[in-house]
């Protein structure tokens, strides 16, 4: 039997430790186990294990994460991939291949993982939410009192004094600030200086080697004050790379290392340099990995649209096309004609599919683009014509903006012609040639229910309209109006929103917002009719009137009902509502977050706080990441509450019982 089995056996048995003592429902590790793995600045998974090799009389583990309990430094992308974890030389056969585990997880470096507290491992069903509930909840409660969960969430202000530095040891450090690129020399300078560490040399019998703290103590605060921002932060240490050289031929098979280590009152106790192994700190990205250990084969259905193009196959190359793409193939004549007058064919199948962009969410990637250049003439750059990749479910689609290539070189040439001459539009001719349109999605809503729009921007001119273009269903787009003829203040939050050129031809309809839901930012409590109307800085669109059929008033607004009564005089609120990060495709949980703000003052503002509630869910299914910054405060009515809080008890002292006597929070 091996080790860690053994262990679970006896755990099983006596009941190790106080949490296991007198009750069936413990788990198989003591809650002081929980707190010294986090303090020590471990994660905690569920873990499926993939594979075991060996190297060097070593073990390591392939494993790919299921569920992350505690995210500590794992970064959300990292656990969505498979993960190599070093096991040391004993534990070969510890963990069973297929099987599912609780474990620990330590970062030894940016892209070197170990399994940590490897006696303290327990098989785990991640269906069975009872012991993923319990698991979550004992995790989450001893987390919440560590000293490194403080230590990652404080805010660290730069402009503060600095220790006293000779003149020497100052401009070394402003050098390793300023010159990334000499900081293979500089980082041991500073290292032998008065603020790097000695080795211990108090007991030289001894096989451990120990340091002592720096001659020059230094918190923080002081110690990034004085050598900038770091490359990477794990647990309690800082650490700076000597530079970001990718490859070994340009910087040599190791990378020199700054390393600073903070105990629990800030204090660097540990200042070291050292030389690691190159591809451990820095990795070149390899799309094409990444794209391999994608489920759906993405690669293998952009070379499947390649080859049906190449071989005339309309309906194959239609068959693996998002939805929009398939419904507009079928407004043409032919499949044939849709494909040759709205994708440049040869190019595409000239070159394999090498996405240039992407986005995920979650840690799994939802889109993945490329592009191929058109001809414009005239000497002008080439259009880009882009295609993707688009993740629906398991399942990937080729999409593309299905219009006539003819028709994006033609706002190629207008865009050109507009960035050129300054970037900016005739008033009066853009408000001579653009239509906003509002459609309403049904003849009627119901109250706590979507109520949608789509918007259209259309060109009744004569001539192309250049223009920039962003997200436009944002940051009070609407004019909405109640039963009673009042105007419906905007209540979510304020969004930043990117904008690049685009122009729009003589009758050409672009849609803005197919399937806008106008209750996500706008508070519609009670039955009746009302108006809609969209507008922008440079126009308005026409007034929908629907009518509001009486229905059950929406959670998230019963519950800003509860907090509005009891917000002291000027405080302002906002509140968003939105799917919970990582929990799109586990069932029908949502999140609201609410801000409460008592100084406006924009972002980082020092006297506010955010409240998420997870509407009909469960601490377990909180995101982990969410909750390195979040605090569990009970359970209300609607569902768990959680709460960050920026020094609002200098505004409101009595906030927190205020808030939990509202909403009921147990």
């Amino acid at each position: 039997m091996c080790r860690a089995t053994l262990l679970l056996a006896m755990l099983a048995f006596c009941g190790a430790g106080s949490a296991c003592r007198g009750s069936s429902e413990a788990l198989p590790v003591a809650e002081a186990t929980f707190e010294r793995a986090f303090e020590h600045g471990c994660s905690l998974v569920v873990a499926h294990v993939l594979s075991v090799r060996s190297r060097a009389r070593m073990y390591y583990y392939r494993v790919r994460v299921v569920r992350t309990i505690v995210a500590g430094d794992l970064q959300k992308e990292e656990a969505h991939r498979p993960l190599i974890l070093f096991a040391g030389a004993s534990y070969g056969q510890a963990l069973k291949t297929g099987r599912h585990y609780a474990m620990f997880l330590a970062r030894d470096c940016p892209h070197d993982f170990s399994w940590a507290f490897r006696d303290d491992v327990f098989e785990v069903d991640p269906a069975d939410g009872e012991v993923i509930g319990r698991l979550t909840e004992t995790a989450g409660r001893i987390y919440a009192q560590t000293s490194i969960l403080q230590f990652r969430r404080t805010t660290v202000e730069y402009n503060v004094e600095l220790p006293p530095l000779s003149e020497d040891l100052a401009s070394l450090c402003e050098a390793f600030r300023r010159r990334p690129g000499r900081r293979q020399e500089i980082g041991k300078k500073i290292f032998e200086s008065d603020l790097g560490s000695r080795i211990d040399a108090s007991n030289p019998f001894s096989s451990i080697r120990r340091f002592l703290p720096p001659r020059i103590s230094c918190s923080r605060a002081q110690m990034l004050s004085l050598v900038g921002y770091p490359t990477w932060k794990s647990g309690w240490t800082y650490s700076w790379c000597s530079d970001n050289f990718v490859h070994a031929r340009e910087g040599g098979e190791q990378i020199g290392v700054l390393s600073v280590t903070f105990d629990k009152g800030e204090r660097a106790v540990r200042v070291l340099y050292y030389a690691h192994e190159r591809s451990k700190w820095i990795r070149p990205s390899r799309i094409a990995d990444r794209l391999a250990e994608q489920e759906g084969d993405p690669v293998g259905v952009a070379r499947r649209f390649q080859e049906a193009l190449r071989d005339s196959d309309w309906d194959g190359a239609v068959s693996l096309c998002s939805q929009v793409v398939r419904d507009e193939a079928r407004r043409h004549d032919s499949v044939e004609a849709f494909f040759r007058g709205t994708v440049p064919i040869k190019r595409v199948v000239k070159r394999a599919f090498n996405p240039h962009q992407s986005s995920s969410r979650d840690g799994k990637l939802m889109r993945m683009s490329d592009e191929v250049y058109l001809d414009v003439g005239d000497d002008v750059r080439p259009a880009r014509w882009t295609w993707a990749l688009v993740r629906t479910g398991p399942t990937w689609r080729v999409d593309f903006e299905p219009i006539p290539l003819e028709r994006i070189i033609q706002k190629e040439r207008v865009k050109r012609e507009f960035q050129e001459g300054g970037a900016k539009t005739d008033k009066q001719t853009f408000e001579r040639a653009i239509r906003y349109v509002l459609i309403s999605i049904g003849d009627e809503f119901v109250l706590g229910q979507s109520m949608r729009f789509r918007l259209e921007m259309r060109n009744v001119g004569d001539v192309p309209i250049a223009f920039y273009r962003s997200e436009v269903m944002v940051n009070d787009p609407m004019v909405v109006t109640d039963p009673n003829g009042r105007t419906l203040p905007y209540a979510d939050t304020d969004y930043q929103t990117d904008m690049g050129p685009d122009a729009i031809l003589p009758g050409e309809t672009i849609v803005l917002a197919d399937a806008y839901d106008v209750t996500t930012q706008y508070r519609i409590l009670r039955p009746g009719p009302y108006t809609f109307q969209f507008k922008l800085h440079n126009g308005r669109s026409n007034v929908c009137a629907v009518a509001v059929k009486p229905g059950p008033l929406p959670e998230m607004e019963r519950i800003v009902g509860k907090l509005l009564p009891i917000l002291p005089a000027g405080w302002l609120w906002h509140r968003s509502l939105r799917s919970p990060a990582g929990l799109e495709e586990e069932g029908p949980v949502k999140s609201l977050y609410i801000s409460l703000s008592g100084k406006p003052g924009g972002k980082g503002n020092r006297y506010g706080m955010t409240l998420l509630v997870l509407i009909g869910g469960s601490p377990a299914d909180a995101d982990a990441w969410l909750k390195e910054w979040f605090d569990f405060w009970g359970f209300s009515p609607w569902g768990p509450v959680y709460a960050r809080v920026n020094e609002v008890q200098l505004l409101w002292p009595d906030h927190k019982r205020a808030i939990v006597e509202a909403l009921g929070i147990l």
